[in-house]
């Protein structure tokens, strides 16, 4: 999804019911690209984006996350599909990043290759991380960021066995 022109077809054939079959299979290519062990470990592969994050940057990401996931009624809904609440706070924090992604990334000229490439190719990869892909179950959701694990283990604790194995609440005790 590194041309422009594709990733374009790509968005638009996202929203509508059908999908011509050689997009599909490049989505779910580049899915496999981004959670493949193997393609993650290839001498070829680009500069991965978290090497070009520094500590600063990072703590710029995570007080953007937090900031838009609030502390009030917005913490009950984190994460929850289908909440109108965590829709309008997600795609607030969506566009805060892409905002914050476009100033840090793609103002920056370098000489190395692999920079630049991710220079110009981040707010893309940030837009297909985040956006909903239809036929897939994966929800979008925010980057992981120092501070959404102990933020979620919060939200968890509040329902009794959130995140119980099934089967264990399955097992009859006769």
């Amino acid at each position: 999804m590194e041309n422009d022109t594709t990733f374009e077809r790509y968005k638009q054939q996202n929203k509508s019911e059908t999908k011509e079959e050689t997009l599909k299979n490049a989505g779910e290519a580049c899915w496999r690209w981004l959670t493949s062990k193997e393609a993650l470990d290839k001498a070829d592969r680009a500069t991965p984006l978290i090497d070009m994050i520094t500590r600063e940057m990072g703590d710029e990401l995570d007080e953007l996350l937090m900031t838009s996931m609030g502390s009030g009624i917005e913490l009950n809904h984190m994460m929850v599909p289908r909440s109108p609440v965590w829709r309008k706070v997600y795609e607030a924090y969506v566009e805060k990043l892409k905002e914050f992604i476009a100033k840090k990334f793609t103002m920056e000229l370098s000489e190395d290759a692999n920079t630049a490439r991710v220079n110009e190719t981040i707010l893309r990869k940030i837009e297909w991380v985040t956006m909903r892909h239809q036929g897939r179950r994966e929800r979008p959701f925010p980057l992981l960021t120092k501070s959404l694990l102990p933020r979620l283990v919060d939200v968890l604790q509040r329902v009794q066995n959130a995140i119980a194995e099934v089967s264990l609440v399955l097992v009859n005790d006769d």
